[in-house]
């Protein structure tokens, strides 16, 4: 079961929400691009960042460290929304699901319809140079898949995906976008959801409630 949390990123209620939980963003840390776990040496590390977070109620990056891609990224995200949204755009603070105890999104687009959320959107604004590579490849990035799997594994009856990439300097090219079906994604989700559940099992196990 989906649960929507009524909040506004970025707030401290978002934030909190936020503890201890896996998120989109940070997927890539845990799984491969084929939905399996990373390597037992890595994923100790990070898995043992969540729990840091549980036990104490604080985040990791207690410094509130915002890079600069990410500051562009959250001044310019906005507008491409406003470029794309439709009748069926449902703004979404944090999302959950309820087969995953330790896991979470933040979409940044998400679509209703009859009663169900049935097309997501993930949205970059990176440099010129960056934005017209993802042109030259046209494929989504690799680096963002697993963000695109946690869309899917939250919202589970979601159908499509759109990865969206906007350069508001280079007024020359439109927006690079490329759509990904989840039936085309059925040996990553499954792997990706054992991969959730295996994080869940771990974190049960060390956690000290």
């Amino acid at each position: 079961m989906i649960k929507i949390h009524d909040c506004e990123q970025q707030t401290p209620e978002w934030f909190q929400l936020k503890l201890g939980k896996i998120g989109g963003s940070t997927f890539k840390n845990f799984i491969n691009i084929d939905g399996k776990l990373k390597a037992k040496g890595v994923l100790v590390g990070h898995v043992a960042g969540l729990i840091a977070e549980l036990e104490t109620e604080m985040p990791n990056d207690v410094g509130g460290f915002e890079s600069d891609a990410m500051a562009h990224g959250n001044e310019y995200e906005p507008k491409v929304i406003d470029k794309l949204k439709d009748k069926w755009f449902k703004p979404i603070g944090f999302a959950t699901n309820a087969k995953y105890k330790y896991a979470g999104v933040s979409p940044d687009m998400v679509h209703f319809r009859d009663d169900d959320y049935f097309r997501g959107c993930e949205i970059k604004c990176p440099s010129s140079k960056v934005q017209i590579k993802r042109f030259l490849e046209d494929k989504i990035p690799n680096e963002y898949l697993p963000q695109i799997y946690m869309y899917f594994l939250i919202f589970d009856k979601m159908e499509i995906m759109t990865f969206a990439s906007y350069d508001p300097f280079n007024e020359r090219r439109e927006m690079f976008k490329k759509d990904i079906h989840r039936q085309d994604l059925t040996d990553q989700l499954t792997n990706a959801h054992e991969s959730l559940l295996a994080i869940d099992k771990l974190i049960e196990k060390h956690l000290v409630k």
